[in-house]
């Protein structure tokens, strides 16, 4: 019994590190996603001012 009790914490732990990490790894790919947005609106909007102006 105590064996089996320890597997399931230790499955458990597991599991919980491994939902820590998706987390972790979403949270960077948004960062990520979000630095890539605001680039491409920079270059559009220095798009628009060229050709606006050129």
């Amino acid at each position: 019994m105590a064996v089996e009790a320890t597997c399931l914490r230790r499955t458990r732990n597991e599991e919980n590190q491994i939902d820590e990490d998706e987390d972790d790894y979403d949270k960077e790919l948004s960062k990520m996603f979000d630095e890539a947005m605001a680039d491409a609106e920079e270059a559009y909007e220095e798009l628009l001012r060229y050709r606006e102006d050129p």
